[in-house]
Order: structure tokens, then sequence, then C-alpha cells
């Protein structure tokens, strides 16, 4: 359980901090010489890089990790800070530790690695980042990639798989997650039913259900692709939480109206904000005929106006959609670590792999070699 926590905790906390141009530059000196420690384990690295970067559904925390390393000894206007020696020293210890396993007999079986696999996870890896791309510009050419590398079938594409893709990818957009499901086409009805299984709803508050689903990808600005959706969001709530309304129809309803809420508290052309008695008002009956409780209704209230969702429609372009998405990649809150603990349990069923030797010393120095020469240079 802790695979996906460990890789929240390099990208979300020690490279924010490391990176942060609002704390003083001591915090950064801190976080900086933290990692100096993690590149001083060539044995931890390389554990980082085959449960990461050689597995398709999490972030490369080894490359990333990397690339800030190799970026930070660059000095500014000439002067070497304490951060530029830092961070060189974080390469030169890695760069250290493989050489002095050059020529080290591996044992591959230790802790029951097996290499051939891992290798293969990494191929699929770069496929599945080209697939991305592709899907990127037009779903449909996404797919075609997916198709081309065997990942779906040709003649009768999964809707299993190609859900999983959408639901675990990091680098899809999400505006062309929402399209696709959205869409009324076999594939995608099929495709978004088998998106909503994949998230654990049960005993989890509606709105923080809500926010969750809608955090995974955008919502499409068409509102039949909307109701489609939303549709089937309420169907799987109801079905891991029959307690909670008596139809899918009333889920379907006050989805509805938590959106509207968020609209109204969180759109700067809506001067007066809707009260809790309006709010209560609007989901009058909603529930067959009968009122959902206040205390229900108050706490949805309360959690939306407090904290808006991710919702696009709100936005007034699509680019600030996009840079939305690219700041939320570095955002932590309860809602992410909540998903991040969905997608860990529930999906994925990952250990993390311990790695001895000098297995995959290869395929780490191929990574790191040019960009560390490069930042030598630059010093020496």
């Amino acid at each position: 359980a802790m695979h996906m926590q460990i890789e929240q905790f390099y990208i979300r906390i020690f490279l924010s901090l490391a990176q942060s141009k609002s704390l003083p530059p001591v915090c950064q000196e801190i976080a900086m010489a933290g990692l100096v420690e993690v590149f001083s384990s060539a044995e931890w690295m390389t554990e980082l890089f085959v449960n990461y970067d050689c597995c398709w559904y999490t972030p490369n925390v080894f490359e990333n990790l990397c690339r800030f390393m190799w970026k930070s000894p660059h000095p500014v206007g000439g002067q070497l800070s304490a951060i530029n020696l830092i961070s060189l020293d974080g390469l030169v210890a890695l760069l250290s530790d493989i050489a002095n396993r050059c020529g080290v007999i591996s044992d591959t079986n230790a802790g029951n690695v097996d290499a051939s696999h891992i290798r293969a996870q990494r191929t699929l890896k770069k496929n599945l980042e080209e697939a991305a791309k592709e899907f990127n510009k037009k779903p449909s050419k996404g797919i075609g990639v997916l198709q081309s590398i065997g990942y779906l079938s040709a003649e009768n594409p999964s809707p299993v798989e190609l859900a999983k893709f959408l639901r675990l990818c990091p680098a899809l957009d999400k505006s062309m997650i929402g399209d696709l499901l959205g869409d009324n086409s076999p594939l995608s009805l099929q495709t978004l039913h088998e998106f909503c299984q994949l998230f654990v709803f049960k005993g989890v508050s509606f709105d923080i259900a809500l926010r969750v689903f809608l955090e995974s990808f955008w919502l499409p600005g068409e509102s039949q692709k909307i109701a489609r959706i939303m549709e089937e969001f309420a169907a799987t709530f109801c079905q891991q939480n029959p307690e909670v309304f008596c139809h899918p129809d009333a889920a379907y309803l006050t989805a509805y109206s938590l959106i509207m809420l968020n609209t109204d508290h969180h759109s700067g052309q809506i001067k007066e904000k809707m009260t809790f008695a309006q709010f209560k008002s609007n989901n009058r009956g909603s529930n067959g005929g009968k009122n959902l409780p206040d205390e229900f209704l108050f706490e949805m209230y309360n959690n939306i106006s407090s904290e808006p969702l991710s919702i696009p429609d709100i936005r007034h372009d699509n680019s600030s959609a996009v840079t939305d998405q690219r700041k939320s990649a570095s955002r932590i809150s309860k809602t992410a670590f909540l998903d991040l603990l969905m997608i860990s349990q529930e999906l994925t069923k990952s250990r993390f792999v311990c790695v001895s030797g000098s297995e995959f010393d290869a395929e780490i120095f191929s990574i790191i070699w040019a960009p560390c020469i490069a930042s030598l240079s630059v010093v020496y």
C-alpha cells in the first residue's frame, strides 16, 4: 500500500519544497540535502527506477528527481550557491556508486526480481507514453496507437483496458478524457461504465465522491455529454451506497445541484451567493418526492462553499483549464490523497519491489550520463 504514497512523498512534497521560490533559501537547502542522501544510495535509486520509471501508471520518479538535480548545479550570474554545490554532490554520489558497482555480478533472483518482466514493463510504459501523446491530440489517434502496440485489440477493443488506461495513465489530458467518456459511441458508453467501476465510493460522502470523480477528468462543455457522465456516476454511487438515495435519479439531481452551487459560489461573475436556505429549497423533494436530511445537505453545502470542484466549465477558456490541470499535479489536497488511496488499495494491488545489485545500472546510466556531463561541465 506504500507504493504510491512514496511516489507522492517525493513528487508532491520533496520536489515541491526544493523547487519552491516562496520559501527561504535555507528550506530549499535542507530539502536538497535530503535529496543528496537519496542519491547517495544507488540501491535505493535503482528501486525508484524499477518501481516507478518501469511502471506505466506512475510518474517517472527517478527521472524527475535526476532532472531536477542536474538542472540545479547551473549557477545564476556565474556565482555558485550552496544549492548548486549540494545538487552537484548528489550527482557525483550517484555516479560514484554506479562506478563502484561496475564489474560486480548481479543476482537478479534476489528478492524474486524478474528482470525480463521489469524491462518489458519499461518498454510498455514507453509505448503507452507515445499513445498518450497521440491521445492528447485526438482520442481516436491514441486508441489507434494502443491497438498498434497490442494493448487493445484491433477488432474488439476492451472497454475494461481502455478505462484502466484513462484512469491510471498520468500523462493524459483531462479534457480529452472527458470528451471520450461523454461520447455516445458504443465503445465510449461501455468505457464510461467501466471507468466508473474503477472508483471505490463505498462509505465515502457524496460530495467527496463527486469531487474525486471530477478531478480524474474535465467535464466536457456539451450538456448531453455531461448528462451521460453524471448518470453513470450516480448509478455507480448508488450501487455502492444503496442506503443514501432512494434511486440513482436522486443522486443525479443532487450532483447537478452541487455543480450549480459550485458555479454560484466560485464564479466571480455572480455577486449574490446562494444561501443554504436556497440550496435546500432547490433540493426539496429530490429524493423520490422526499427531502434529503438537513444535516446531509448542510455538510455538502459547507464543503462545496469552502473548496471548489474541479470543473473547467466555470473558467473563461480552455487554456486556463489546462493550466489548472498542471498546477493540480503539484497541489496536495485531501481529495488527491483519498483518490491516491483508492487507486493504491483497490486498483493496482502493487507491491514495492526490492532490488539489490547492478542489474539495471546500464539503463540508469543511459538516462543520466549526458545531462550529468553537461551539469559537471558548467561547474568545472
